[in-house]
């Protein structure tokens, strides 16, 4: 219904990615699309090879994770810091 309501092409099947991409563009500018990457265990895609020199993180890599706040860390001792970051300040 949404390309319809567009006078864009509907599509002819129902697909995994044609729903992401439908929700990409629904959700433009909000924020989700890491979110929607770590969810469907994907990796970050590479946007410019000449200002991305790491190649995007792939998924299950250390540098996919984001570090545990510090007062995270504080509040539970039997927590451990996601690998790749320093536990010192």
């Amino acid at each position: 219904m949404i390309p319809a309501e567009r006078n864009a092409t509907p599509y002819t099947g129902i697909s995994k990615d044609s729903i992401l991409l439908e929700r990409r563009k629904e959700l433009c500018f909000e924020g989700f699309r890491f979110d929607d990457l770590a969810r469907t265990g994907s990796d970050i895609p590479l946007v410019s090879p000449f200002q991305q020199t790491h190649r995007g993180p792939t998924y299950g890599s250390y540098k996919y994770a984001f570090p545990i706040p510090r007062v995270e860390l504080n509040a539970n001792s039997n927590m451990v810091q996601n690998y790749g970051y320093s536990t010192t300040k």
